[in-house]
């Protein structure tokens, strides 16, 4: 990188490491929640940390990044509707989307009682809360879910924690949508992805609340 800003700067006029092949990053290792681990690290959510319960549950049931979670205001959550809507301001591609809250978890959200707060407000502020200018920091999530993981492997409810992360709910949801025989264009719209390699010339559809998301069977806590 020094070498590449001083042949830039015409300080040099050959950088000795053009060729030289850069080292492929590892692969960073993700898997999914198995059953019981859900039941752990909800169960352990709901009586110690609801806030970051609420992180999680946004990342499963409507598969919204955390980056995402941390820009969003709470004037784009329509209980009412069951959508969120996503400005291109927050989102990974920087397009404007709308997410379907599936229905089982309308009770629970409108439990938080966000309509006492500001729509200007970050969801997730300062210290995980709502707060009317501040949002959280950027490692605020991970550290709260990472310190959750740890809690309840200490407990002896999961064995191994390794792999595991904020964004693996978000895996979690994908399989079990798939598994439950949401069709895969669906699940795709759900992602908010640009493409499948399966589904390459698919042409996009204007947003809507899917009717097979609104309805399905995910569920963060045991039947």
């Amino acid at each position: 990188s020094l070498f590449y800003e001083l042949y830039c700067s015409d300080i040099i006029e050959y950088n000795p490491f053009t060729h030289i092949p850069k080292f492929r990053e590892s692969r960073k290792i993700r898997r999914s929640f198995t059953g019981s681990e859900k039941s752990a690290v909800v169960n352990h959510l709901q009586r110690h940390d609801p806030w970051c319960l609420l992180a999680v549950s946004l990342v499963y049931y409507c598969l919204i990044r955390p980056a995402e979670l941390r820009r969003l205001h709470i004037q784009f959550i329509d209980l009412d509707q069951g959508v969120i809507f996503l400005p291109g301001s927050i989102t990974k591609n920087g397009d404007d989307a709308l997410v379907t809250i599936p229905d089982s978890i309308l009770d629970f959200l409108k439990s938080y009682k966000l309509h006492e707060f500001g729509g200007s407000w970050y969801l997730f502020g300062a210290g995980l809360r709502p707060h009317p200018n501040k949002q959280c920091g950027s490692n605020t999530m991970n550290y709260r879910h990472r310190q959750a993981l740890r809690t309840v492997q200490r407990a002896g409810h999961i064995k191994d924690i390794k792999g595991l992360s904020l964004y693996s709910w978000k895996d979690t949801a994908d399989q079990e949508l798939i598994k439950s025989g949401v069709d895969l264009l669906t699940v795709k719209d759900h992602n908010r992805h640009k493409s499948l390699e399966t589904t390459n010339n698919y042409v996009q559809r204007r947003p809507q609340r899917l009717a097979a998301i609104a309805n399905s069977t995910l569920s963060l806590w045991a039947q």
